[in-house]
């Protein structure tokens, strides 16, 4: 397996406009992030192949190189991906970087450690449904997946409820 950076840098603007449009009041935009194309199969435990992968690099490679978080793609599956599903997978990889912060006078401050290094952690996913597209249009979700789906758009529909309740607050 080799990984190797876009010279073209298209992966690099993608994920920025990305980051910019969809995590504009998000943390994240306070780490550095490198982002690389592997060649080869990866494949993840349950062998399904991998096509994108988020990490946080070592404490060294944060020192050495400026940044914070490395997301690598298959550069072979990234050639044949629709513009809308490159977003996704942007959308997706960034989802598991997280930068620890807090906010102070409407600014996302970081937290830093002794090294005066921003914290970051990797977030895990939050919503695992393991089944095929086709078992769902035959025979529906079992109960624990229809819960796990079902709680987790009350929760983001819950927190848009809140949010625009807090922005109406801060016009008045």
């Amino acid at each position: 397996m080799r990984f190797y950076a876009d010279k073209k840098k298209n992966l690099d603007k993608l994920f920025e406009k990305v980051e910019s449009r969809y995590f504009s009041d998000n943390p994240i935009r306070l780490a550095k992030i490198m982002y690389c194309f592997w060649e080869g199969d990866q494949k993840q435990a349950d062998g399904r192949l991998k096509i994108g992968e988020a990490r946080i690099l070592s404490l060294r490679e944060r020192d050495l190189y400026g940044y914070d978080f490395l997301i690598s793609v298959d550069a072979d599956i990234w050639k044949g991906l629709s513009l809308t599903d490159k977003i996704r997978l942007a959308v997706h990889e960034l989802n598991h970087c997280i930068v620890v912060a807090a906010i102070v006078k409407e600014e996302w401050i970081p937290k830093e450690d002794s090294e005066g290094r921003i914290k970051i952690k990797l977030k895990k996913h939050d919503v695992n449904v393991n089944v095929f597209r086709y078992e769902i249009e035959t025979c529906g979700l079992y109960d624990g997946e229809r819960k796990t789906l079902t709680n987790t758009l009350e929760w983001d529909r819950q927190a848009l409820v809140r949010d625009k309740a807090s922005k109406k607050k801060k016009k008045q």
